[in-house]
């Protein structure tokens, strides 16, 4: 198979579609999954634009449009061609927070040098994830349920004895002085929900730029290696330095499912994603500067013909979404669930012991009546032995006397 593509601008051409094309060309080298399968797309549609906004097109004899959604992610981990089994971590050898266990999986498919950068990145994740959920929460406390902070609960009413509680001037300023503690309680609040939301929206992009940070770092040794297997390449717009930059343009312009859950997940647009990376790479916080070399990036350089290029993005891109996706959106999946279930389990613990607490309250109860019952029982036995002894005492004087009688006739 010859595929043959004009390309002046790849930024909506999906990169694993790509792959799934050149598959059957007896030129290339295809990367390896343990299951993956790319669905098979017969007619498809290819559309981009180049720099002067006109549109090109290739497509088959159908003339069909067809948009593919995807997806690098896949039910096992992608099993790297370039990373020999004695290289990976052994699983006795990984120790990981019962939080973080959902790496393993990860660690165990990844070269061992990675496995600190992963759990690194698993563990930002989900420290900042927990704080912002639980701002959220208290937000929505404050805005769809109307509660008042504890910190602005103040009980104030004006008071006077009974002989001036019915004075009309006095009832005038008892109602100002409520009227004033409720609108205090209701300007804090309203002040208080403005910091609520903006302090989770710089929470967000704390960890936005906590995890691009280390991310990044991981790009860039990923890059680095597939250089060092596959080779050398010549990308004319971009040096050594912003080739992560330049993977981070593909990788957000296809059409990746798991990319835009990803966005999704940490709440930056594109744009933001990309501005935010080019400032980290570069050192350097103007927006001018790195909108500027973002421009300057062209995805063009990327040259499908060449097939050490595509393997080297393919390769590179696999594993950094894996790796991404699998530390935030998997790891706080993973946490939610696990904590459903702790608190499932404490709640039928509880409810169990209450249960029990029940039972023996009832068993206490049931012991105390028949001790009353008991107790019952032997005072009417006692006062039936007490009648019978004074029956007898009597019968006993009776006779006594009727003795005496009869020596006295």
């Amino acid at each position: 198979m010859i595929l043959i593509l004009t390309l002046k601008n790849l930024s909506e051409f999906p990169i694993l579609l790509l792959y799934k094309l050149l598959q059957s060309s007896p030129h290339s080298t295809k990367p390896k999954t343990h299951t993956r399968t790319i669905p098979q797309k017969e007619n498809v549609k290819i559309s981009h634009k180049d720099h002067n906004n006109t549109e090109t097109e290739t497509k088959t004899s159908h003339q069909e449009d067809i948009t593919p959604i995807i997806s690098l992610r896949t039910a096992s981990f992608y099993a790297s061609p370039f990373i020999d089994q004695s290289s990976k971590p052994r699983n006795e050898n990984i120790d990981l927070t019962p939080e973080l266990e959902a790496l393993r999986p990860l660690i165990l498919s990844q070269h061992e040098v990675f496995a600190k950068s992963i759990k690194d990145l698993g563990d930002t994740n989900l420290t900042f994830t927990k704080i912002i959920e639980k701002k959220r929460h208290t937000l929505m406390q404050l805005t769809d349920h109307g509660k008042i902070p504890r910190s602005l609960r103040i009980k104030c009413e004006l008071t006077t004895s009974p002989d001036y509680s019915s004075h009309q001037d006095f009832l005038l300023l008892k109602e100002q002085l409520q009227d004033a503690v409720t609108e205090f309680m209701e300007t804090g609040s309203t002040i208080m929900i403005k910091w609520a939301s903006l302090h989770i929206q710089l929470l967000t992009l704390d960890q936005g730029s906590s995890i691009l940070r280390k991310a990044l770092k991981l790009l860039d040794a990923l890059a680095s290696f597939h250089t060092d297997v596959i080779g050398n390449l010549n990308w004319p717009s971009v040096s050594h330095k912003y080739i992560p930059l330049l993977l981070l343009k593909l990788y957000t312009h296809g059409s990746l499912g798991s990319c835009k859950e990803l966005l999704a997940y940490l709440e930056p647009s594109t744009d933001e994603f990309l501005t935010l990376s080019a400032k980290i790479l570069s050192d350097n916080d103007s927006d001018n500067n790195s909108k500027k070399l973002i421009e300057s990036t062209q995805i063009s350089d990327f040259d499908i013909e060449k097939d050490f290029q595509y393997r080297f993005v393919t390769e590179t891109l696999t594993q950094f979404d894996q790796i991404l996706c699998t530390v935030t959106i998997d790891t706080w999946q993973n946490y939610k669930e696990k904590t459903i279930k702790a608190a499932a389990v404490n709640q039928l613990k509880s409810k169990m012991e209450s249960l029990d607490s029940v039972n023996a309250t009832t068993a206490t109860a049931t012991a105390i009546a028949k001790a009353y019952e008991r107790l019952q029982e032997n005072e009417t036995r006692h006062t039936h032995d007490s009648i019978r002894i004074a029956t007898l005492e009597k019968n006993l004087k009776r006779q006594e006397q009727k003795q005496t009688n009869f020596q006295m006739s």
